[in-house]
């Protein structure tokens, strides 16, 4: 667990109590996050991180393995979520940057694993200004661990920019 400010972010991912898979679930429910017909019973398996402000959850990391061709790797998609109440607060770009350091801690020690880093799909009208960059600058916290931060490295069907944060100990092929 590692606490910034007075928020506490714990890592989950493949390690997920049941009462923060409660206190998900409730979360996504009460916030209307997921798309109809979703159970957030099937999506605690995808957590990553939670943030807790006390014993309140205001924010969470999931993530989803998926193939990126065009790099020839798989990357771990992640969403954040941060409730309402608790924006405007870097809350959203430290749960990034931690959920990144979780992925790449629990990629390094799995030796079957081939996961080359992090991806995300910018779907915030938050992020415009730090979209016009190709890489995140600093001031939009780049993860510390990774090799440079988030690179843009497309667009998805909608338009929407991708972009990834690679593992240090990711090499290409």
């Amino acid at each position: 667990m590692v606490e910034r400010s007075h928020v506490q972010f714990r890592a989950i991912w493949n390690n997920v109590s049941d009462g923060v898979a409660r206190d998900a679930a409730d979360y996504w429910t009460q916030q209307r996050l997921l798309p109809q017909g979703v159970d957030p019973t099937d999506r605690v398996s995808q957590l990553i991180a939670a943030a807790y402000e006390g014993d309140r959850l205001v924010a969470v990391a999931t993530g989803e393995v998926a193939n990126l061709p065009h790099l020839r790797r798989e990357f771990v998609f992640i969403r954040v979520s941060v409730h309402p109440e608790a924006r405007r607060h870097r809350i959203a770009y430290e749960m990034s940057e931690y959920a990144v350091r979780v992925l790449e801690e629990w990629a390094q020690g799995d030796e079957q694993n081939h996961i080359a880093g992090a991806a995300l799909v910018i779907e915030s009208a938050a992020l415009r200004e730090a979209s016009a960059y190709p890489e995140w600058p600093i001031g939009f916290r780049a993860p510390a661990d990774t090799a440079g931060g988030w690179h843009l490295v497309g667009y998805n069907k909608t338009g929407q920019q991708v972009r990834v944060a690679w593992f240090n100990h990711t090499r290409v092929r």
